[in-house]
């Protein structure tokens, strides 16, 4: 039984299998072992990855991306709004009639016009599968079973709308993991191959495109023990994005005079040159932003210390969550021997120089690919559930529940269903390990009271 590990990321996915030879990230046929996680719609066709990416800019309505931003969300929650207004997507969102996010594509002849952030991440899989099936496995093998890895602090609708995505992409979800997990797994496997560790404290920063995760761990030899986790799903590259298109916008305006805020593709044009920028001010002190194919001849020169300002806050929230993890590890700084840096927002300079002066340089580990782990250990947990791993690694994943879980419960005197306010009580608090089983006595309060309201949180 051949099984794959799929890392389905806001900005990139990436899928792995376990082979003879060890763990496999496999790579696209543009020979990229990452493939953008973008669908284009046109009356023509339907592009995913790169070519998608690429030929969007003169269709950049009909390029949809940040679906994982969406899935599993209500239209009117806070945070999906924020989404539509900063983050200027140049596709439509509006509700249905039972307040789903749908994704409106105007221009379409043939195809249909309403698409929802699970189909999206459906097309997204189906290119997935076809990566491994074509330029991996071979024609003819036909792969349904999957380990497929979602931010930590995913919610249940969350996590039940990523397993509906892959079923519509015609996969079996072995399981769903947590992204930061999967990194400590390929993490502890690469170890294993090279030497038998002692017991270390391993701190997972998983900062990606659109969503943030820290996970605490004890590993020990084969044993992968997740203390802690937290995170915040909306917190990552696409939000560093945003302020810098905001920055660039403000700027045009004041030097030029115009406003193209509300322009569809001088917007996509905007948020492609924010995301350059971002990643060259992880390498150099400066970046020439030229806006030429914006119809105006206009250049700006913006310096890393500009970016790292603008950004700021965003940055103390992740060493935030941070001390929240060590705080409800009841841990400090000194009791982690080392600090993964896995997601692509990782790489960037001062969010590294942040954690260095919590941690230590020494305790920066720079040498798991960033970019790859998360799959490569979906594919680790894949290869374990279906007995494929053999003798080659002994491994042990003990995971936790990142959020609690309980009932909102009602006690009154009322003899049918009643509007008196519930009270949340949670049954099993987070950070509790997988698998549990908790018990707890309700009773009533009044004499004869026949009822209790009982609603899952």
């Amino acid at each position: 039984m051949v099984a794959i590990g799929i890392d389905l990321g806001t900005t990139n996915s990436c899928v792995a299998s376990f082979t003879a030879n060890g763990v496999e990230v496999i790579a696209n046929r543009s020979g990229i072992r990452t493939t953008p996680s973008f669908v284009l719609l046109t009356d023509e066709e339907l592009r995913v990855g790169k070519s998608a990416k690429e030929t969007s800019a003169k269709n950049s309505q009909n390029l949809i991306y940040d679906a994982k931003r969406m899935i599993g969300k209500s239209f009117t929650d806070r945070e999906l709004q924020n989404d539509i207004v900063n983050l200027k997507w140049p596709f439509k969102i509006q509700a249905d009639s039972q307040n789903q996010p749908k994704i409106y594509i105007e221009n379409l002849n043939q195809r249909k016009k309403i698409y929802s952030p699970e189909e999206i991440s459906c097309f997204v899989l189906q290119e997935i599968i076809k990566i491994a099936e074509e330029l991996h496995l071979g024609n003819g093998v036909k792969l349904t079973d999957a380990v497929i890895t979602v931010p930590a602090y995913f919610n249940d609708e969350q996590r039940r709308a990523t397993e509906k995505a892959a079923a519509m992409a015609g996969l079996n979800v072995l399981r769903l993991i947590n992204e930061p997990s999967a990194a400590g797994l390929a993490f502890c496997y690469q170890r294993l191959q090279t030497e038998l560790t002692d017991k270390k404290n391993i701190l997972v920063f998983d900062l990606g495109g659109g969503t943030f995760d820290v996970s605490i761990m004890k590993i020990c030899k084969g044993e992968v023990e997740v203390k802690v986790v937290a995170g915040n799903t909306h917190l990552g590259g696409n939000d560093f994005d945003a302020i810098l298109m905001k920055f660039f916008i403000k700027k045009l305006k004041e030097e030029t005079g115009k406003d193209i805020s509300n322009n569809v593709k001088a917007i996509w044009k905007l948020k492609d040159i924010a995301t350059r920028a971002k990643e060259h001010l992880s390498e150099h002190n400066h970046f020439e932003a030229t806006f030429y194919s914006l119809d105006m001849d206009y250049e700006y020169d913006i310096k890393r210390i500009e970016f790292e300002n603008l950004c700021q806050d965003l940055f103390m929230q992740t060493m935030e969550i941070v001390d929240k993890a060590l705080k409800d590890a009841y841990m400090s700084a000194a009791n982690i021997d080392e600090v993964l840096l896995v997601g692509g927002s990782s790489r960037i300079p001062k969010i590294q120089e942040m954690l260095i002066k919590k941690f230590g340089k020494q305790k920066i580990n720079k040498r798991i690919n960033g970019d790859e782990a998360v799959a490569y250990g979906a594919a680790l947990q894949a290869a374990m559930i279906t007995g494929e791993i053999g003798n080659q690694g002994n491994i042990v994943l003990m995971d936790v529940i990142p959020l609690s879980i309980g009932t909102a419960a009602g006690n009154c005197n009322c003899n049918q269903w009643c509007a008196c306010p519930l009270k949340t009580s949670i049954i099993i608090p987070r950070n509790s390990q997988i698998p549990t089983k908790r018990t707890q006595q309700y009773y009533t309060k009044y004499d004869n009271q026949e009822t209790l309201r009982f609603q899952a949180r």
